[in-house]
């Protein structure tokens, strides 16, 4: 999902993170952050220049699952199964 901001023009990755860039009081004093302000709460862009809240990796999808009777391959397993 791309998210572009109405009022900065930058592009974010979803919607949390477009959320997470707005900062102020709605109707007083709302904005956006600058692009250091979001780097300094941690937010990166991915491959494809759009701003995330935080880089995927395999690590913490698979961190994101665990406990939860989600596997990881789902499909792949279902075709092992149907063809042995």
């Amino acid at each position: 999902m791309k998210s572009p901001c109405p009022a900065c023009k930058i592009s974010f990755n979803s919607l949390s993170a477009f959320d997470a860039h707005r900062i102020g009081t709605h109707g007083v004093d709302r904005h956006c952050m600058t692009i250091k302000e979001m780097r300094a709460i941690g937010m990166t862009t991915n491959r494809l220049g759009n701003w995330v809240r935080e880089i995927a990796t395999q690590e913490n999808a698979e961190s994101a699952f665990k406990g939860r009777g989600v596997r990881k391959y789902p499909a792949r397993t279902a075709r092992r199964q149907r063809a042995g």
